[in-house]
């Protein structure tokens, strides 16, 4: 039926075809990268071409080198389709025992040309081998039909299932008629076979293509489904949040929003969206230290972050805190910032009518502690008259005792006037290397050593760091008795920073040093060490005690990371 084919021509035409399907395939892997197994199937190809290529040029080619590269390359590419399928399914290669078929088609080619010299012999061999990988291949296609890949794995499977039974019946055909067989040679078998590999050649690697680009195309599609459902729940956060989305351009200043910064603007059309512009928004106060932020910028990928006042359309201030990021877009040279903003207004009011109630407060209590002291000094002037007008022992004792109680209320009183401050004032990047240099020239160190560390270590902390600096060295001086040095250093315990304060004085005994931080434990007024661990709490510093007995203090205050900033070389 297929004897009037010209075999040749058949061969010639399938090497045309293959060497086009292998073009596409290594330009679509040079565009776009293909899944496991992509290249391999490419590189069945050029397999294929290098043996038809072998077999069309059979009369120049010597037999003893074009029949076992033939055979091998014949191998070779069916195995390369095993392994593309494989890969392509599973992502992993094929048990390396499959390629024992390669040398033993090599060994069997090279016993048919010498010593045998029997075209059926090396027929039978290579659609043998051929056979079972082509089942094995349409096995795999056959196992993963799913519902996303149902038609096309289908037709692979089928397309093998074919080339397989084809390789089959090609093997009866020269088992039954083994005699005065040729390369070349116009029987059905052969006929079919060509035309198998010629209709396997295009329509299988379509396929493989199709399939490559359809599970791209499934992967697209549900990667731009979860960027839609984060971009989504994204604004979903945002708008909960209560924050507005922005940009705007470096050179121009032009501010573009999304609702939520018109909202918070007071614009209530969008319409009206004009009207969004950093001088009508901003208050005059702020405008020139945004722009000089806004301006500041040279490059990609630099964060600004700002608090503001803006005047709404009502006349009403607000106070907005926003965090950006310089961008460029990518047909545009220059410099934009998208950022997010927040209305920080009821919080601010809210630590405004705060800051002014503890002014008040503080006022009050001045006042109130003022009046306290002036009638102490009238109680301590009048005990001190009485007791230079009487003699009584008794009564002299219990104006003693008044005095006593007079004293003290006029230290604790005072001391209520250094815990007013306590928190005050908002907490700020602290150089201790500052506040000793400033201590140094002090009537309190005289004839005792300072050591002050290198500058560049900033402690975030309450501004009355200083007053704990201060008085650890007051007690060093009142309570060390043989202290000549004293030091301040810097240590790190893994992340974390630790500020050490030491002398050389007689130091604190051990039953000692869990009591020196409780008030009114001390020898003197025992309110000092106490003050100082609450300052130093205010920002999460904390301070223990853990020098020698007999050898010095040496005080240790911890800041945890995001509390400093070591700005050394």
């Amino acid at each position: 039926m297929m004897n009037f084919l010209d075999i040749k021509t058949l061969i010639f035409t399938i090497v045309i075809i293959e060497v086009f399907l292998a073009t596409i395939m290594m330009l679509f892997t040079k565009r776009q990268k293909g899944y496991p197994g992509f290249t391999l199937w490419a590189l069945h190809l050029f397999f294929l071409i290098i043996s038809m290529s072998n077999m069309i040029f059979r009369d120049i080619i010597p037999p003893i080198i074009s029949v076992p590269l033939s055979n091998v390359f014949n191998i070779l590419a069916i195995l390369m389709v095993f392994e593309a399928s494989h890969r392509f399914y599973y992502n992993k290669p094929i048990d390396k025992k499959w390629y024992i078929i390669v040398p033993l088609v090599f060994i069997g080619a090279v016993y048919g040309i010498l010593l045998y010299d029997d075209i059926t012999f090396r027929t039978v061999m290579i659609s043998g081998f051929s056979a079972i990988i082509a089942f094995q291949v349409a096995h795999v296609f056959f196992k993963n039909i799913s519902d996303d890949e149902k038609i096309i794995s289908s037709l692979l499977s089928l397309l093998y299932g074919f080339l397989g039974f084809t390789l089959i019946f090609r093997i009866i055909d020269f088992t039954l008629h083994p005699t005065g067989r040729t390369l070349f040679e116009q029987t059905t078998s052969t006929s079919a076979l060509y035309l198998g590999i010629l209709f396997i050649s295009i329509g299988a690697t379509l396929l493989f293509i199709i399939l490559n680009l359809d599970r791209l195309a499934r992967e697209r599609d549900k990667y731009f489904k979860e960027k839609e459902m984060i971009a989504s729940r994204y604004e979903l956060a945002v708008e909960t949040a209560g924050m507005g989305l922005w940009q705007i351009d470096q050179d121009t200043l032009k501010l573009t929003g999304d609702n939520q910064i018109l909202e918070m603007a007071g614009i209530k059309s969008p319409d009206d969206a004009f009207e969004l512009s950093l001088e009508k928004l901003i208050y005059p106060e702020d405008l020139s230290r945004l722009i000089t932020y806004i301006k500041g910028a040279t490059k990609e990928n630099e964060k600004i972050s700002a608090e503001y006042r803006i005047v709404g359309k009502d006349g009403d201030i607000k106070y907005h805190i926003s965090h950006a990021k310089s961008y460029r877009k990518t047909d545009d040279s220059r410099l934009y910032f998208i950022g997010l903003t927040i209305d920080v207004t009821p919080l601010r009011k809210a630590q405004i009518a705060l800051k002014k109630a503890l002014e008040k407060l503080s006022i009050l209590s001045s006042i109130t502690r003022h009046d306290i002291l002036n009638s102490i000094t009238a109680i301590s002037l009048t005990t001190e008259l009485l007791k230079m007008d009487i003699t009584d022992p008794s009564i002299q004792k219990e104006l003693n005792s008044i005095a006593e109680s007079t004293t003290e209320i006029t230290r604790l009183i005072k001391f209520t006037g250094e815990y007013q401050d306590l928190g005050i004032s908002e907490p700020m990047w602290i150089d201790i290397t500052n506040i000793l240099k400033k201590l140094s020239s002090s009537p309190l160190l005289k004839n005792i050593i300072l050591k002050i560390p290198e500058p560049g270590v900033l402690l975030y902390s309450d501004q009355m760091i200083e007053k704990v600096i201060y008085n650890l060295i007051e007690n060093s001086v009142r309570h060390g008795q043989t202290v000549t040095t004293i030091s301040l250093s810097y240590e790190y315990d893994t992340q974390d920073l630790l500020v050490l304060y030491t002398d050389d004085g007689c130091g604190i005994e051990e039953s000692e040093k869990n009591l020196i931080f409780k008030r009114g434990h001390g020898k003197n007024t025992g309110l000092g060490l106490a003050l100082s661990r609450d300052i130093l709490a205010i920002t999460n510093l904390t301070i223990v005690e853990n020098g020698t007995p007999g050898k010095g203090v040496r005080f240790e205050i911890r800041a945890k990371p995001g509390s400093f900033h070591d700005n050394r070389k």
